[in-house]
């Protein structure tokens, strides 16, 4: 299972072209809001790729009851998280954003998004096909587009 995930996760990112970040390049030209929301939509992408999205289905029916199964979900949270560190503290060192705590607002801003998708997914398959149109789906992309 845990090397179906590996494969299933490198497939995603090389659909969504997700390359390692060099974050000189990434901020250029770039206003905070930019960034983050180039970022969330890559990520989001990278997680709605057809075979890994159902392969989540099934990792997240079972993690209640599969110690693998919730090893898999808590490694990518932590993949996440540790990701947004990252990502804020260079946006930090390039004066894009200050924070209080960059750990905290990391873990914060990670697990909004987190909880967002999987939101986005129980909208989405929670619905019977008459209730179920795009205007009662929230999803993360249509938040991130909303500017106040």
């Amino acid at each position: 299972m845990e090397a179906m995930y590996q494969f299933l996760r490198e497939q995603s990112k090389k659909n969504a072209n997700i390359k390692p970040v060099d974050f000189s390049q990434l901020f250029q030209g770039k206003t905070a809001y930019e960034v983050l929301q180039g970022v969330v939509q890559g990520y989001v992408n990278m997680n709605h790729q057809e075979k890994l999205l159902t392969f989540y289905k099934v990792i997240y029916s079972e993690r209640s009851i599969q110690p693998m199964a919730a090893r898999i979900v808590a490694e990518e949270t932590e993949r996440m998280i540790i990701a947004t560190k990252q990502l804020f503290y260079a946006m930090e060192v390039h004066k894009l954003l200050h924070f209080e705590n960059a750990d905290m607002s990391a873990i914060s801003f990670a697990m909004t998004i987190h909880g967002l998708m999987d939101y986005e997914l129980d909208q989405k398959y929670g619905y019977d096909k008459e209730e179920h149109t795009e205007n009662n789906l929230i999803g993360v992309a249509k938040l991130l587009d909303e500017k106040e």
